[in-house]
């Protein structure tokens, strides 16, 4: 489901793009740091269990959207703890349940590149898109994933497909932004860093790459501007490695001066 279930609503209707009543709200899922993902109960799976004579059994009882809603739990739990070999099988089962659910598709594939199965990720980013063409994070983690292979064309290719569909996303501009800077399209890839900062002004990320497409630019005093600032921000979280990138790229710096 892309629409949210707001909490009291389990058990409103699901409706579709037709205003057709397709299932029954079961639950949300929100994780800390996490996606919100948005349960519901298919109304065939509604159909079955009104249709029996006698004491009909819970619904947790063998049912399929239930069985479903289960491994995809425990899938974004592994996925969170860092356990993608796992998650990956909880997603690859829930997909057994439902072959066209497009979110099951994405997060196995996001496993897929956290663990370097680069060409599998990308063959589950294209079952979800074409199970969901509006699905931007599908679009996004394709991207990714065709950057993290080199190639950067196609990369930008999917980011301008995630921002057309969810212009508000900072991330999709800054990775845009990377893809750009790796073809040397530098200037381009400020403005897109510039819409990634302004849509999330504390991204050090977006700080450090703009600083360097500037300092590839030989605009020296914006570049040392924005890479000391994306140092503070940097020193304000416990990413490590991106303090010691953003320190490199300050000697760096000061040696061209």
């Amino acid at each position: 489901m892309t629409a949210p279930i707001s909490r009291g609503s389990s058990g409103g209707p699901v409706l579709n793009r037709k205003g057709r009543v397709i299932g029954v709200s079961q639950s949300m899922y929100h994780p800390l740091n996490g996606i919100l993902l948005n349960f519901a109960v298919p109304s065939n799976a509604l159909e079955t269990l009104l249709g029996q004579s006698g004491r009909a059994k819970p619904l947790s009882h063998g049912n399929t959207a239930v069985s479903y809603i289960g491994c995809m739990k425990r899938g974004y739990e592994k996925r969170m703890s860092g356990d993608y070999a796992g998650a990956i099988r909880e997603f690859t089962d829930a997909i057994d349940l439902d072959s066209n659910a497009a979110t099951a598709y994405v997060l196995r594939g996001i496993c897929r590149t956290e663990l370097g199965l680069h060409f599998a990720a990308i063959s589950d980013y294209d079952i979800a898109i074409r199970l969901d063409p509006a699905d931007a994070n599908a679009y996004f983690m394709r991207g990714v994933t065709k950057g993290v292979l080199g190639n950067n064309l196609a990369a930008i290719a999917d980011y301008d497909i995630a921002i057309r569909l969810d212009p508000a996303d900072p991330d999709a501009y800054f990775m845009r932004g990377v893809a750009k800077g790796a073809l040397n399209q530098h200037v381009s890839a400020i403005d897109d860093c510039d819409i990634a900062i302004r849509l999330k002004p504390d991204y050090a990320e977006a700080y450090l790459q703009r600083g360097i497409s500037k300092v590839v630019l030989f605009r020296f005093t914006a570049a040392k501007r924005d890479l000391r600032t994306a140092l503070r921000l940097a020193k304000d979280g416990e990413n490590r490695v991106l303090r010691d990138r953003i320190q490199k790229t300050l000697r760096l710096l000061q040696s061209l001066e």
